[in-house]
């Protein structure tokens, strides 16, 4: 019996244990259980803009807001909205289809506030204008929905600027276009509403162009406002013969003068709206070509161009100075006959005090014609050393002279002249030919001999920096020997600088095939004869080389020649 006593008695203290465990645990529990913070009633401080149409995205501003959009529900005169994003202090939401003025409704959680008044208030639209363009002070009528009953409410502007809005009512406005305004937006502001078209074209305006006169196909500038930035889009005219227009910006355009167009006022033309000039242009006469190229005296020639006159003799025509006779024209032709004692040379047309010249020269049978052509570029009078070394640019030209600057020794050069634009038609006779130094101050007296030779190339290539580049070159069978005179330093005469006659090389040349007027000559001086020995450097004579600061001290090519 003690024995089952003893057994209860442990049992019921092994229950006491557990029961005071377990209620220790859940007393931990609850001191560790997290309790959620209470829900704060949100505030509205402000909606922005407080006036707008449907479907305006506005800003609400306030506190503890759900930073979940879903989370807060907006009601606009009890029509929900959609709130796009979400902060503790902001929301932004589009005004819902059916909303009505009244004041704004967020509910979040269990909390549903109201905030301030917002009025639904339709943005100005606009359906018709009475002109898709209009000059500056011309009067537009503006024809649309929801514009302000009186002059005050409606805010007109032209690309931004400001217009004078001179009537009003909800459906239409009558407005001016103001100084200023160029092609842009044209926007109706009301109530901080906007209604807008997007392109209002302004009449463009040319304030001046340059230069004044000009000849056909010349480019002339006109500058102004309101120009289309492509140049397709604006129609220039010249006393209204179309022009072509080569590049353009809203307040520039460069136009190419038509070969048809007379003095006359320029006009614009953008989208049918139209500038025109204040002041004429004047056309002035320009020479295309002539017919024939070359003639004998009292051979007919026929000259074209553009803005002649059409009464004979209200055309001057001159061949190289000499007045001749014409005997019909049109605005674009003239026909006259080469008059006695003409040489070969520019032709002349003046019509008005306006004189047009001839960019290449008509050839007068028989006539004598003489031409100098100087050095112009540093590279194009050149040395080459005895071992073959180049120099481009000497300071100096040594002819026949034995040169000891550099190492090992310059020796005997060869010089080469490259001269280029060289105009003698083929055909012609070379009547006398020379090249002329310019004796440096150096002077020298002791007899010395050059021999003078020609590329024989119809267009002599520039000269390299490369070993041998004269010696490589191949010459012409004719050839000049110049035994020089003495040269008393830099006041050497003329005369004495100047080399024998070359002729024949230059005939050489320009009789090839691949000869054409214009191309460029090459010629190489050897020192022969007595120079052939030369060593020391006391001998020869010392030449200017070209000098871009004293381009005259270069040599000169003179060529007299007689047309055929």
């Amino acid at each position: 019996m003690k024995k089952q006593y003893k057994l209860i008695k442990r049992v019921a203290v092994a229950f006491s244990m557990l029961f005071i465990a377990l209620s220790m645990e859940s007393c931990e529990e609850e001191d560790f259980r997290v309790i959620p913070e209470a829900e704060k009633e949100q505030t509205i401080i402000s909606i922005e803009p407080a006036l707008a149409d449907i479907g305006t995205t506005v800003t609400i501003t306030g506190t503890n807001f759900n930073g979940v959009p879903v989370n807060n529900r907006v009601t606009f005169g009890g029509v929900l909205a959609q709130v796009v994003t979400a902060t503790e202090t902001e929301l932004t939401v589009v005004v819902p289809e059916g909303a009505t003025t009244g004041p704004i409704s967020i509910a979040k959680a269990k909390f549903v506030v109201e905030g301030p008044v917002f009025t639904v208030f339709p943005a100005p639209v606009i359906t018709e204008l009475s002109a898709t363009g209009a000059a500056v002070g011309e009067t537009v009528i503006i024809t649309g929905q929801n514009f302000g009953a009186t002059v005050a409410e409606n805010t007109v502007e032209f690309d931004g600027i400001m217009a004078e809005v001179t009537a009003a009512s909800e459906t239409e406005l009558a407005v001016i276009v103001p100084d200023g305004a160029t092609t842009g937006p044209l926007t109706v502001e009301v109530l901080e509403q906007t209604g807008t078209i997007e392109i209002f074209t302004i009449a463009p305006v040319i304030t001046s162009f340059e230069p004044l006169k000009g000849a056909a196909d010349q480019e002339i500038t006109i500058t102004g406002t309101n120009f289309n930035n492509l140049a397709e889009n604006n129609n220039v005219t010249f006393n209204g013969v179309l022009a072509t227009v080569v590049s353009a910006s809203a307040t520039s355009l460069t136009v190419v003068v038509p070969p048809e167009a007379n003095s006359g006022k320029i006009a614009v033309e953008v989208e049918q709206l139209l500038a025109v000039s204040e002041t004429d242009f004047i056309t002035i006469p320009s020479i295309i070509s002539f017919s024939p190229e070359t003639g004998a005296v009292d051979e007919e020639v026929t000259i074209s161009g553009a803005n002649f006159s059409p009464v004979p003799e209200e055309n001057i025509v001159n061949f190289n100075g000499t007045l001749a006779v014409v005997t019909a024209s049109t605005e674009t032709s003239i026909i006259t006959s080469i008059p006695d004692g003409a040489e070969t040379g520019p032709v002349t047309v003046e019509v008005n005090g306006e004189v047009a010249t001839s960019t290449t020269d008509f050839m007068v049978d028989n006539s004598i014609v003489t031409i100098t052509i100087a050095i112009n570029d540093i590279n194009d009078d050149v040395e080459e050393a005895a071992d073959g070394r180049m120099t481009l640019d000497s300071g100096d030209l040594e002819l026949g002279e034995f040169d000891t600057f550099g190492t090992p020794d310059v020796g005997l050069q060869k010089i080469g002249l490259r001269f280029n634009g060289v105009n003698i038609p083929s055909g012609v006779t070379i009547e006398a030919a020379s090249i002329r130094f310019v004796a440096d101050q150096t002077a020298g007296a002791d007899p010395t001999e050059m021999t003078i030779f020609g590329e024989n190339i119809g267009d002599a290539p520039a000269y390299v920096e490369v070993d041998n580049d004269l010696s490589n070159r191949t010459l012409t069978t004719a050839n000049a020997i110049w035994t020089i005179p003495e040269w008393i330093g830099s006041d050497t005469p003329a005369e004495d600088t100047t080399t024998v006659d070359i002729s024949t090389i230059i005939s050489e040349i320009i009789t090839r095939g691949d000869w054409v007027d214009g191309n460029s000559m090459n010629f190489i001086f050897e020192a022969t004869g007595v120079s052939a020995g030369a060593v020391t450097n006391d001998v020869g004579r010392e030449a200017e080389s070209y000098d871009v600061d004293n381009p005259e001290e270069g040599a000169q090519l003179i060529v007299t020649y007689r047309i055929n």
